[in-house]
């Protein structure tokens, strides 16, 4: 039997990976879905793709999701489960030169979707009885990496909020984790082709030696995360990394400035 059948599942940050696959790898385990991305081309293809409702909201702008999740909640009356997946591409400079635009655009997408998105979604399911939150992180904010200081800043205040919402909310069984992913696909793929000595140094650090696969390998942590199986974990930091986490610092090459 599919593990999330019948559960109903808002993914913010959908339109491509990790948000995606982790979306595919639900529908194929029974979830009813409800997609939210900024891009409105990717979306609409995912959609279709899983005969699944999308609402185009850019993720880092408050109202524009708030109106989103009101909208695509409005018939449900409940909401089983909520993936936060919109974290903020990283912006590669030293931290003396990063503006202050790059931290706020930082905590816009990577931090404060995800609080604005729990906060209009818990009396939903504590009026439910349960549910489960899952938000991506990255393991750049756990291993401090140079050159990325707004997106590591954003990635590890995620984990905090995390845990405050998991021990606030644990009383209403609403579980709250964060999944931390490597994912291979088409950014990827291409960061590789420009960048072939960082990915060729980067992967022997894997204990798997390679980077996960959306569906199979992100998607299936975060099922099991929202699943029965993980009724009894909250406030948890879950690798899905292949082992990558306990490389220690994360190598970036260096760079000009």
């Amino acid at each position: 039997m599919p593990q999330l059948q019948n559960k109903l599942a808002l993914i913010v940050g959908a339109g491509r990976e990790p948000g995606r696959g982790i979306a595919r790898r639900f529908a194929r385990e029974g979830a009813q879905l409800l997609l939210i991305d900024r891009d409105a081309a990717a979306g609409d293809a995912l959609a279709r793709e899983l005969d699944a409702p999308f609402f185009h909201a850019d993720p880092s702008d408050k109202n524009a999701l708030l109106a989103a999740i009101t909208q695509a909640t409005a018939g449900a009356g409940r909401l089983d489960i909520l993936v936060n997946a919109a974290m903020e591409e990283p912006q590669w400079t030293r931290l003396e030169e990063l503006p202050d635009s790059a931290f706020e655009q930082g905590f816009a997408q990577g931090f404060y979707s995800a609080l604005w998105a729990m906060r209009a979604l818990q009396p939903l399911m504590r009026a439910n009885g349960g549910g489960r939150i899952v938000n991506l992180g990255s393991v750049y904010g756990e291993n401090v990496a140079e050159y990325i200081g707004a997106y590591s800043a954003a990635a590890e205040a995620l984990r905090a909020l995390t845990r405050t919402a998991a021990q606030e909310w644990g009383a209403d069984n609403i579980l709250v984790n964060v999944l931390m992913p490597t994912v291979d696909d088409e950014r990827f793929r291409a960061y590789h082709e420009q960048h072939s000595e960082h990915v060729d140094t980067t992967l022997p650090l894997v204990a798997l030696q390679r980077f996960g696969d959306p569906v199979e390998d992100i998607g299936g942590a975060a099922v099991y995360l929202v699943s029965d199986d993980s009724r009894y974990l909250t406030g948890y930091t879950i690798h899905a990394d292949g082992g990558y986490h306990m490389a220690g610092p994360v190598y970036v090459p260096v760079m000009e400035v």
